[in-house]
């Protein structure tokens, strides 16, 4: 199966900060990869990376087998589509617009909107629980709501690897499992693939077939999700005892 993504020996910096070292990783078709890590291990710069907005200091990243900074940006938003860690509108485009407005990279020059077009972005309308704020100017929704358009916005895109950075900001508890898994079922397992950084181990676990630890040294750990979420790595990890409680078939992490 040919990677979505394959990071060779990539080292990445922030400034003068160096951040991960020699990173060898790959991202296959129908994985979802949570990045777990502390405050400043480089979690959003990998992200920022992957979708070629942020350069290497080191190694090559190759977004479905090309170097991802030798690929025009309109090429790359159809392979990867980044949803960054706050969601700003500035201006009163309706939710509906907006989410249309994913289908872009997909569109001829005119930039005209097919009627294909318009059943995806509906669609996506749909999974994120929309409808009822359609034809709302998305500058008056609330910051869960603005969250939930712009997810909206990146299935619409339908690029291959999907990049989330927090994706939980600003949802509820009550909603934030349902959608975001309703998100990541949304997506073609044959052809797409997902990769999330999150801020809470219990959430990973719950969505993520695998995990990518970012240790504060520049060091990782990856696997699939059974094997590398331990109470010893989320310790290792934050730098603070993590204990494991089971409910159920489901297994949840907390500090302390």
């Amino acid at each position: 199966m040919t990677p979505l993504i394959e990071c060779h020996r990539v080292c990445l910096k922030a400034g003068s900060t160096q951040l991960t070292r020699e990173l060898d990783w790959k991202l296959l078709p129908g994985e979802c990869w949570g990045v777990l890590g502390p405050n400043g291990s480089g979690k959003t710069t990998l992200l920022q990376a992957l979708a070629g907005l942020h350069p290497v200091s080191g190694g090559e990243i190759r977004l479905c087998g090309t170097a991802v900074d030798k690929m025009p940006r309109r090429t790359i938003a159809r392979h990867a589509g980044l949803l960054f860690q706050e969601t700003h509108y500035p201006f009163p485009m309706d939710v509906r617009e907006l989410v249309l407005a994913g289908r872009y990279a997909w569109q001829g020059w005119s930039g005209s909107s097919s009627e294909a077009d318009e059943q995806i972005s509906a669609t996506a309308l749909a999974a994120m629980r929309l409808e009822r704020l359609a034809d709302r100017p998305v500058n008056t929704l609330s910051g869960g709501e603005r969250r939930r358009v712009a997810l909206a916005t990146l299935l619409s895109q339908q690029a291959r690897v999907q990049l989330l950075d927090e994706p939980e900001n600003h949802l509820d508890p009550g909603v934030r499992l349902k959608l975001l898994e309703g998100f990541v079922q949304q997506l073609d397992s044959r052809n797409q693939a997902t990769v999330m950084v999150l801020h809470e181990p219990a959430l990973a676990v719950r969505l993520c077939t695998h995990l990518l630890l970012l240790f504060a040294d520049g060091s990782y750990e990856k696997g699939q999700t059974g094997q590398v979420a331990t109470e010893a790595s989320l310790t290792r990890l934050y730098g603070t005892p993590f204990h494991a409680v089971r409910a159920g078939e489901v297994l949840l992490f907390y500090p302390g």
